[in-house]
């Protein structure tokens, strides 16, 4: 047994460019079955967490960057239902959650993030900047 597998989150990525964002409780071979799958990218990233979050953290990850190849599209809506989620699994985050759903300024956000010590979530913060703003256009 390969004790050395990486749980997480992976990125694809063409050109730089992050299209298509997956989970999996064994990164390298999940890579792999993408490339023999003939999925068109270039390089990946991947980040590691806990695989209890697996399905939120995707979720996040697939509503921030919006990849041409997932299947899964978000909007505020169910963005706002996904931070719920995942404030039941993460009690250490839940004043920065409550933020989110409340929709506070992106700066107190940054500053409940900063607080906490909690490095993830400054990308959250930019994730509902960039949902407001595509609310504002609407």
């Amino acid at each position: 047994m390969n004790n050395n597998k990486k749980i997480g989150i992976y990125f694809l990525k063409k050109n730089n460019i992050v299209v298509y964002v997956g989970q999996s409780i064994d990164i390298e071979t999940r890579v792999k079955t993408h490339k023999r799958c003939l999925k068109d990218f270039d390089s990946f990233d991947y980040v590691e967490c806990k695989k209890e979050i697996l399905n939120s953290t995707e979720n996040y990850f697939i509503l921030f960057y919006n990849p041409i190849l997932n299947k899964k599209k978000f909007e505020l809506k169910t963005f706002k239902k996904i931070v719920k989620q995942y404030n039941k699994l993460n009690k250490m985050g839940k004043e920065f959650t409550q933020a989110l759903i409340e929709k506070s300024t992106l700066k107190e956000v940054k500053e409940i993030a900063q607080s906490k010590g909690l490095k993830i979530y400054a990308l959250f913060a930019e994730m509902l900047k960039v949902y407001k703003e595509k609310e504002a256009q609407k």
